[in-house]
């Protein structure tokens, strides 16, 4: 069996391995901050017209350079708190303490959306009927 890094480990006490786990809590702050970006801090972006974006139609035709801008700004935010769990997990951080962690951080996001919505600067969701 390989030591942690090389994905043959295995948890402190030595029982199955805990990379499902972290990959999972990864995968769910990811989740979060992506609700914090483009459901809160971009969210203007999507439903106001700007000078720099194309109207839906016309940006299904060509994509403009400040949304691969936003994009990569957005993954690159995403992969890095995905890679702080990962790393946590690799430090053999606590799968309690990890997830705790991570549940603060999407609840955390979860409350700065819904307080940018509230204030105006994102539109809230609106569900069609």
């Amino acid at each position: 069996m390989g030591s942690p890094a090389e994905g043959g480990g295995s948890s402190a006490a030595g029982s199955s391995p805990r990379w499902p786990g972290a990959v999972l809590a990864a995968w769910v702050l990811s989740l979060g901050v992506d609700l914090l970006l483009h459901g809160g801090l971009l969210a203007r972006l999507y439903v106001e017209p700007h000078p720099a974006l194309l109207a839906p139609r016309e940006a299904f035709r060509r994509i403009p350079w400040i949304l691969l801008a936003a994009w990569w700004l957005a993954q690159s935010l995403e992969l890095a708190a995905a890679g702080a769990v990962l790393g946590a997990a690799l430090e053999r951080m606590p799968s309690r303490r990890l997830w705790f962690l991570v549940a603060m951080v999407v609840v955390g996001c979860l409350g700065l959306t819904v307080a940018l919505q509230s204030v105006g600067w994102a539109p809230a969701a609106r569900v069609a009927p």
